[in-house]
């Protein structure tokens, strides 16, 4: 049996048309402590779950991890953490919180030379869905959007890469087709590395829009 058709026959047998590409989205509902947004390009409705706990969360080396008001991540001991994180307001994150962090970082894009801003608009938000919802609330005059990367896991699973950027940062993340080499952007930062250490989650990637995958006709 090719390739091909033992894909064919997976696809047989999944509930859904699974998606993938490169988004660029906004929120249109948030429900709980999950997040439903919908691709501008595509149309395309997706959902990110935040699964927070008031346990403090650790590295797989069992090193502390702490969170700033701009959504910076800091490791280890809290005294040996570098002098421009302890000039800012920080935490010792909590589980869940380093992903949050790093989506509304990406979402609201903040001014790091603000001092006054801040991404953590209460304390409430691991407990109470209400003001978890407060954290997305946007002050611009525009709906802020959000990029980033779903991709197909071994089963042919809807996957989203744990890593965002602001929305204007999009068209660089399409334009560069999956070549990351001579990339150097402080927003993409993290993608970048991921995609140039081969340390990116296995699967099939589309780095355009997003396309369903039983909308690519033969698949060889």
């Amino acid at each position: 049996m090719s390739r091909a058709t033992r894909m064919k026959v997976k696809l047989d047998n999944i509930d859904k048309n699974p998606h993938y590409g490169v988004f660029n989205a906004s929120i249109v509902r948030i429900s709980d402590y999950k997040l439903t947004l919908k691709d501008i390009f595509s149309s395309y409705e997706f959902d990110i779950e935040f699964n927070l706990s008031e346990d403090f969360d650790y590295t797989k080396a069992n090193k502390s991890i702490y969170i700033n008001q701009y959504g910076n991540i800091g490791y280890g001991d809290e005294e040996l953490l570098f002098d421009n994180f302890k000039k800012h307001k920080y935490w010792q994150a909590r589980h869940g919180e380093v992903k949050l962090f790093k989506f509304l970082k990406a979402l609201h894009n903040p001014n790091i030379f603000d001092s006054n801003f801040t991404l953590k608009k209460n304390d409430n938000y691991i407990s109470n869905s209400d003001q978890f919802k407060e954290l997305f609330l946007s002050d611009y005059e525009y709906t802020p959007t959000i990029g980033g990367i779903i991709y197909l896991n071994h089963n042919y699973e809807e996957c989203i890469l744990d890593k965002f950027i602001p929305g204007n940062k999009v068209s660089i993340l399409r334009n560069s087709k999956g070549n990351f080499k001579n990339l150097n952007d402080i927003h993409m930062k993290e993608i970048i590395n991921m995609f140039n250490s081969n340390n990116q989650p296995e699967g099939q990637y589309n780095f355009d829009y997003i396309i369903g995958l039983n909308d690519e006709g033969t698949l060889e």
